[in-house]
């Protein structure tokens, strides 16, 4: 049981990366105690301080849909463990990864503030993992509506992720904060000192690249189009990552003769920031059915090495919001294949309409900045 006399705070994330690390830090003058319970710790630049005690349960597998759910659950239960026999007394501090943690706050008495990246079970019912109508998805809404009305703060990311949430509670609860990028680690590099464009010898080619996750909820299939409707027109793709659909892609280019797409596996942390400077173009994909649902973190670091991004996830989306409110690329949808291909040789052919969207890109990075960290305090 904790220490009554001391501050605690559990971080609750089962993946955590630089976003995780940099509100933790916000929180270090606050409390005498900071503890993250997390699967997968990233730190990239920034390494989590000392002070923090760390632990370490399950990771989280995106491999497949009954991974996921096995492993959310078994975190889930882990948490559970910890928060009600360790941590009795303590702020919680929950990021909705793994989406069950809604549960676990429901049963306990700890005061808590909610993180929500994605919208759960509205995630799981558009993909039809749930059916709409079920009781465990009622029982979740309900759930949704309890804890979030006792909660101590509500943050999410985007507006669209807000009118989600608001179908659980109020708006006027829920506050909007960005994620954010770190200039400081991702930066423009000259293309004559990129060591990415040298060992793959791109001086003269335009670099289009994908650097994320292959999973399901993302059309990765639009790289194998754009490769090959541009195969003889100096253009070089990259997919970078790994995923439940990388093996078919790589499949279906080989069968193809698609010669100008690579699949490399993620990059070291240290030769990151060099990969993600050297495309001219980034690729950030969401479908249909996850475009009100997610905003996908890699849109701030492509902005941070100033690069245009193509985008494919649909008009209504929050990624299409981003891109028509700082003009530095253009959104479409899987179908629109003559648009796409129209959008990038016109990058390739006009150089001042591709330096205009890469400035652009630069300059709202300015805006997405781990100053926003200080702004989710429990």
């Amino acid at each position: 049981m904790a220490n009554k006399n001391k501050k605690q705070i559990v971080f609750v994330n089962q993946s955590s990366g630089y976003l995780m690390i940099d509100i933790i830090h916000s929180h270090l003058k606050d409390y005498d105690e900071l503890i993250l319970v997390t699967g997968f710790l990233n730190p990239r630049n920034n390494p989590l301080d000392k002070r923090v005690k760390v632990h370490m349960l399950n990771s989280y597998d995106r491999n497949s849909t009954v991974t996921r759910l096995y492993t959310w659950l078994v975190f889930s239960l882990k948490v559970w463990f910890l928060l009600f026999f360790k941590y009795r007394e303590a702020n919680v501090y929950f990021v909705s990864n793994p989406p069950f943690v809604v549960f676990i706050a429901r049963l306990l008495k700890n005061k808590y503030s909610f993180l929500i990246y994605d919208v759960y079970p509205d995630v799981l019912v558009q993909y039809n993992v749930l059916k709409k109508d079920s009781f465990f998805v009622k029982l979740w809404a309900q759930t949704n509506r309890t804890v979030f009305a006792k909660a101590n703060h509500l943050y999410t990311i985007g507006s669209g992720m807000k009118t989600l949430v608001a179908n659980y509670i109020s708006e006027n609860k829920v506050a909007i904060v960005p994620i954010w990028s770190d200039n400081e680690f991702l930066k423009p590099i000259e293309r004559c000192d990129n060591l990415f464009i040298k060992k793959y010898q791109l001086e003269e080619k335009f670099v289009i690249m994908y650097s994320g996750n292959l999973g399901k909820t993302h059309p990765v299939e639009i790289l194998l189009e754009i490769a090959f409707e541009l195969n003889h027109e100096s253009v070089e793709v990259f997919v970078i990552g790994e995923g439940e659909k990388k093996k078919a892609l790589i499949s279906a280019a080989e069968k193809r003769d698609i010669t100008n797409i690579h699949f490399l596996p993620y990059q070291d942390v240290a030769y990151f920031p060099i990969s993600l400077a050297a495309s001219d173009l980034s690729v950030v994909t969401l479908s249909n059915e996850a475009a009100q649902l997610s905003v996908p973190s890699k849109i701030f670091n492509i902005m941070s090495v100033k690069a245009p991004i193509l985008a494919i996830g649909g008009s209504e989306s929050e990624l299409a919001y981003l891109l028509k409110t700082h003009e530095n690329g253009a959104d479409f949808n899987e179908s629109q294949m003559v648009e796409i291909l129209k959008f990038v040789r016109k990058l390739m052919n006009d150089k001042c309409f591709y330096n205009l969207l890469a400035t652009n890109s630069l300059k709202a990075s300015l805006m997405y900045t781990p100053i926003n960290a200080n702004r989710l305090k429990f």
